[in-house]
């Protein structure tokens, strides 16, 4: 009987840990945005608690970009840096989250972005704060185009 219930419980813990480490993956925060999403463009993803996307300028005009937008968004910053190899802006929300947007350049006068909101993330954050510097450098989508 004894080893009947030791096996129960191995196997009741171990479906347990499975289920804990799906819902921690992340697995289920993977959106990809497609042009119609609201003002993100094209290319740009949420995973795992960042938000990654392109858009033009070198990382010294990204950052710079960056900072402007997490002042006007009455964010209190932290710090800011870049150089011609990359950049980062870091500020904390009212609710004093900690908001990091890394720049590392990809080419010819594009910058990938990674914003990230708090531990866990905030996709909604984020995703303002990006439209806020896309819209004051534009997308590398929109140059091809136009």
């Amino acid at each position: 009987m004894a080893n009947k219930l030791d096996a129960y419980t191995k196997r009741a813990t171990a479906m347990l840990l499975a289920m804990i480490l799906l819902v921690m993956s992340g697995c289920g925060a993977v959106i990809l945005a497609g042009a119609a999403a609201a003002g993100t463009g094209v290319g740009v993803a949420y995973y795992e608690g960042a938000l990654r996307g392109h858009v033009n300028g070198d990382p010294i005009k990204v950052a710079a970009a960056a900072k402007e937008a997490v002042e006007e968004m009455k964010f209190t910053l932290v710090s800011d840096h870049a150089d011609a190899a990359g950049g980062e802006v870091v500020a904390r929300t009212a609710a004093d989250k900690k908001v990091t947007i890394s720049i590392e350049p990809e080419g010819d006068n594009i910058s990938k972005v990674t914003v990230r909101v708090g531990f866990f993330g905030d996709e909604t954050i984020s995703r303002d704060i990006f439209d806020k510097i896309q819209s004051r450098l534009g997308s590398p989508e929109a140059k091809e185009k136009g």
